[in-house]
């Protein structure tokens, strides 16, 4: 038969009532803190949380970012489900997506169409995590907004498109390399001008540059790899039929979005034609130079600032130049003959204000002639056309 208990063994039961109790209310507190911390967040999140019932697709929360961004009130969305938010063509994504979240299988649903409560539409990125409330399963899902990055994404998409429009339609060869030199860009001109089609140049080293000229191309490409465009160099290079093509260059490196040198552009214009007309005035004038300096008299020509623009060799000679190209940029007062200066360039200055020749003119002192060591007794001047 067992006794009454003591005093002190009741003393001990109520402090291990009190203890109890103490914990207990420890442990509600650390919940309520824990619940006050969770909604402070819930509340104040950035992104728009929704949180929606897996079975029913009904919503049980939302929080207030999200009821700014589809402009519904909280009581208002928790009378909607899944559906109510979506177009209704995007609704069966939509609802794949969803299930996909509950299930798992993934995280993510990107660029996901929202139906605004006055029927517009906003595009979010909706990551979920799976929780059970209340006994029930449970997709949250936080809702980012990304209609800047969908302005940035279109305005990035229409600038493309025009770049596509001008790199298509330019009449100058326009060409991208990789960091190795194979061909990554091949715009219709550059197939006009070398002979080769795109597929035949995409993916290859540049087939216009024929064996004896890779190691030109190479330092230049390094030039470029190394961070230094250059603009309108010249090059010899080779079409598809093996005629020979002068082109002039200019490149500038292409970069990757962390700045670093991820391949070349180049931009070319073929200058063969050109090549030929300035082959084709070199040899004129060297031959007029030949007949010039062949005629047994002084011959020079002046600017109408009275500047010596060019003479031939006896002229030169007599002038006290060993080449004909010294006198370029002088006039008469830098001449052995400074101290007629003003009667040699009073004659020139008629000669150009009238636009008439001015033939046999005398000269009395014989100083420019004497200088010259000429053998007549007079001088011929007549303009020159074409100069200014």
């Amino acid at each position: 038969m067992s006794g009454k208990p003591t005093y002190e063994e009741l003393e001990q039961r109520v402090n291990e009532l009190g203890k109890k109790v103490s914990q207990t209310k420890q442990t509600e507190e650390a919940l309520r803190e824990s619940e006050e911390r969770y909604r402070a967040i819930f509340e104040g999140a950035a992104e728009g949380i929704l949180i929606a019932d897996i079975r029913t697709k009904r919503f049980v929360y939302a929080n207030p970012t999200i009821c700014r961004m589809l402009e519904y009130t909280e009581e208002e969305l928790k009378r909607m489900s899944v559906g109510d938010i979506h177009p209704q063509e995007e609704l069966r994504n939509v609802i794949f997506e969803f299930e996909a979240q509950a299930q798992e299988k993934k995280i993510l649903a990107a660029n996901i169409s929202c139906l605004r409560k006055d029927g517009t539409t906003i595009y979010a990125d909706i990551n979920t995590s799976k929780v059970f409330i209340d006994g029930r399963e449970c997709n949250v899902g936080f809702f980012s907004d990304i209609a800047k990055r969908k302005q940035a994404e279109e305005a990035l998409w229409d600038s493309n498109e025009k770049l596509t429009a001008l790199f298509q339609s330019s009449p100058m060869a326009i060409i991208t390399l990789d960091p190795d030199g194979n061909v990554t860009f091949w715009n219709p001109a550059a197939e006009k001008m070398f002979g080769w089609k795109e597929k035949e140049a995409i993916g290859r080293f540049l087939p216009f540059v024929p064996e004896g000229k890779k190691s030109e191309h190479h330092a230049l490409r390094n030039r470029v790899l190394s961070g230094e465009g250059f603009h309108n160099v010249e090059a010899l290079r080779q079409k598809k039929d093996g005629s020979d093509i002068y082109i002039s260059i200019s490149t500038v490196p292409l970069k990757d979005s962390t700045g670093h040198i991820s391949g070349i552009m180049s931009v070319t214009v073929d200058i063969t034609e050109r090549k030929k007309v300035e082959e084709a005035l070199r040899k004129s004038q060297q031959i007029i130079e030949g007949i010039i300096n062949a005629i047994p008299a002084r011959v020079f020509w002046k600017d109408k600032n009275l500047v010596f623009l060019g003479c031939n060799a006896l002229f030169a000679h007599d002038a006290g130049f060993a080449d004909p190209k010294d006198i370029i940029g002088k006039d008469d007062y830098q001449m052995v003959w400074r101290d007629q200066a003003e009667l040699y360039r009073g004659d020139d200055r008629q000669v150009i204000e009238s636009g008439c020749p001015k033939l046999l003119i005398e000269d009395p002192d014989h100083t420019r002639r004497e200088h010259h060591h000429a053998s007549y007794e007079q001088d011929t001047s007549a303009q020159l056309y074409g100069g200014d």
